[in-house]
């Protein structure tokens, strides 16, 4: 009975290590010793190891040597990479690491303790499983990448006017707003602009409001070429625009108003076949530390464009100024 036993023992015992040896995992057995038991083909070839250092009875500690100096474990000090691996065997921790071999492979480790001393480990080629992950997380960021540049520009589309291609109102104030913060922090100068097309309803209504488009979008054009970098251009509403000129003083703001102005009147508009003259009346207000938002500095230029229309249009006034500013007579005027 017991020699049937012993029989049978021993060809289960040859029947897990004859599996052990076919399956496509490198497996590692190591007795309570820390010498190897069993070493199946598979991590011989996966480790490119010589036989005489997984033979049953070999130490762990020749064979981590051999892998550690061979870079196997990484940039590193070999001997601590040695020390790691074989206080793990010998405290019989449990642990688990995917890593890349030199050669490009990915391999997970797994190892465990097992009985009342024995170790094993098991080291499965996951190239495969990783090459799909990356692939994945390619795919994600990449899609991540558009879903973000499209969201951008629908960011920078919702903050245009449609027609003409330059911020919108609400852009502007946001704008505006943090350029007033900044002017009291460093104690410098900013100045608004309220422009207003002249006689824009009329145009509208004679030419149709396609052809006030082409209106608008001259305006706009001619305005923007005399900016400079820093300075924003803004349709506020309608036929009416804002302009903001930070950092600049008040001659040179009238100087930069009085250049949109001309920049406009010098260029007619083709509307219908003939040569459609186009003017602009100018507000200027200078933001004032004591103004708690920037919305009273544009109410004081909507006050002073209000009273260059009523003084002849096609003209810059200024708010803050003692007289109105007039535009010089050797530039074209539209008819009240």
């Amino acid at each position: 009975m017991l020699d049937f036993a012993l029989q049978n023992r021993s060809l289960s015992l040859d029947l897990v290590l004859g599996a052990l040896a076919k399956i496509d995992q490198g497996v590692l057995i190591l007795g309570d010793d820390r010498r190897i038991v069993f070493a199946n083909p598979q991590f011989s070839r996966m480790f490119s190891l010589p036989e005489d250092l997984v033979r049953p009875g070999c130490q762990t500690l020749h064979f981590h040597q051999y892998l550690a100096y061979r870079g196997e474990y990484g940039p590193g000090d070999p001997e601590e990479m040695i020390f790691l691996r074989e206080r793990a065997i010998r405290q019989r921790e449990r642990y688990r690491i995917d890593r890349r071999r030199p050669n490009g492979m990915y391999i997970s480790v797994s190892g465990n303790p097992v009985g009342e001393g024995g170790y094993v480990f098991t080291f499965t080629d996951v190239s495969e499983q990783k090459r799909l992950l990356l692939e994945m997380e390619s795919r994600v960021e990449e899609r991540t990448q558009e879903l973000r540049a499209a969201n951008e520009e629908l960011m920078r589309l919702a903050s245009l006017d449609p027609l003409l291609g330059i911020v919108n109102r609400r852009t502007f104030l946001q704008v505006a707003e943090e350029a007033r913060r900044q002017m009291v922090a460093l104690n410098t100068s900013l100045h608004v602009l309220m422009i207003d097309l002249d006689h824009f309803k009329a145009i509208n209504d004679r030419y149709g409001h396609s052809q006030g488009d082409i209106v608008l979008s001259a305006a706009s054009a001619a305005m923007q070429s005399v900016l400079r970098p820093g300075e924003l251009l803004s349709r506020y509403g309608g036929e009416e625009f804002v302009a903001l000129l930070p950092r600049t003083s008040a001659a040179d703001a009238m100087a930069r108003a009085e250049a949109m102005r001309c920049a406009v009147a010098h260029h007619s508009v083709a509307l219908a076949g003939a040569a459609v003259p186009v003017t602009i009346s100018v507000g200027l207000a200078q933001v004032r530390e004591s103004d708690p938002v920037i919305g009273l500095a544009i109410a004081r230029a909507d006050q002073a464009v209000y009273a260059a229309k009523a003084n002849g249009r096609n003209q810059v006034i200024s708010i803050d100024a003692e007289c109105p500013q007039d535009a010089p007579k050797d530039t074209p005027h539209a008819t009240p």
